[in-house]
């Protein structure tokens, strides 16, 4: 067993049959929901003390705090949901039928990937406006329970398919060749 500096901090939240997790980046705080129960538990780190719960009667699907840590962006049973951190209010939702399926957000900040079919929507994630929509090859196959994956730099997005392929965009690219053709942000 580690012990001193080396050594892995176990924490025990009580909140069986976990469905949805995200952490702020700082650590200070993590959220979960449960199939079993609705809402989103809002725990203090590392002490491990549930602080609050947000949307007590709706189940949550997924959760993503923003990379700056303002923001949680909540995929819930009525639609998504985005909640400021610091005071854990309810902030402008996303526009109605935005689709945050298996949704990140890019190192940066800037964007938001979210899985449809067979797609992958871009969002400007200061306000959710659609960027781009990112259309698989055929020959890749089916998306099945994937997750998009920016890299380390936001300059590219990755998706693994069902049948084992993984598909990668240049976002700087695409931009430039936005730009060059008068259609860039």
């Amino acid at each position: 067993v580690p012990s001193g500096q080396d050594a892995a901090a176990a924490l025990y939240l009580e909140h069986p049959g976990t469905l949805a997790t995200a952490i702020s980046p700082d650590a200070s705080w993590v959220v979960t929901s449960s199939h079993a129960t609705p809402g989103l538990r809002v725990w203090s780190l590392p002490e491990g003390r549930q602080q609050r719960t947000l949307l007590p009667d709706e189940t949550i699907l997924q959760a993503l705090a923003t990379p700056d840590g303002r923001r949680l962006i909540v995929r819930a049973t009525n639609g998504p949901r985005v909640f400021r951190t610091s005071d854990w209010t309810e902030t402008t939702p996303p526009p109605p039928g935005t689709r945050l399926d298996s949704m990140t957000a890019s190192p940066d900040g800037r964007w938001l990937a979210s899985v449809g079919d067979n797609e992958i929507h871009l969002l400007r994630a200061e306000d959710f406006a659609p960027s781009a929509r990112l259309i698989l090859p055929g020959h890749v196959g089916w998306l099945g329970e994937s997750q998009p994956v920016f890299d380390g730099e936001s300059r590219r997005l990755l998706i693994h398919t069902a049948l084992g392929s993984v598909v990668r965009w240049d976002l700087h690219a695409m931009e430039a060749k936005l730009a060059e053709l008068g259609m860039g942000q």
